[in-house]
């Protein structure tokens, strides 16, 4: 969970120190929560989750089931070129995956990629 905030103020070119204004928590806290050094609250998921615009299950647990397609809000870990073939994917039917698997496999064995 700590990682996942780090990651998320970070993507935003934020501060600690602007993440707790904005939120009302400590900064030192949520230094103590990005470390994994400790536990939380739901009133402080919540307050996160409010900021950041994710869900608390996304923070918690690094699963957001209410968003369909990724976007860089909640999937903040992802580059956006990472989030753009998630997109390409999931239009693709289950051949032109496999096919594209094949393809990409190929030519990362081969060192072409």
């Amino acid at each position: 969970m700590g990682e996942r905030l780090k990651t998320l103020r970070k993507a935003r070119k934020l501060t600690q120190i602007e993440v707790a204004v904005a939120t009302g928590i400590d900064r030192a806290y949520l230094s103590k929560l990005e470390n994994g050094n400790v536990g939380t609250s739901i009133e402080t998921l919540e307050a996160l989750s409010d900021f950041y615009k994710v869900s608390i299950d996304f923070i918690y647990r690094g699963i957001d089931y209410n968003n369909s397609r990724p976007d860089e809000a909640s999937y903040a870990l992802y580059t956006r070129e990472e989030v753009a073939m998630i997109n390409l994917w999931r239009t693709m039917d289950e051949g032109q995956q496999r096919l594209l698997m094949t393809l990409l496999g190929n030519a990362i064995r081969a060192g072409v990629a």
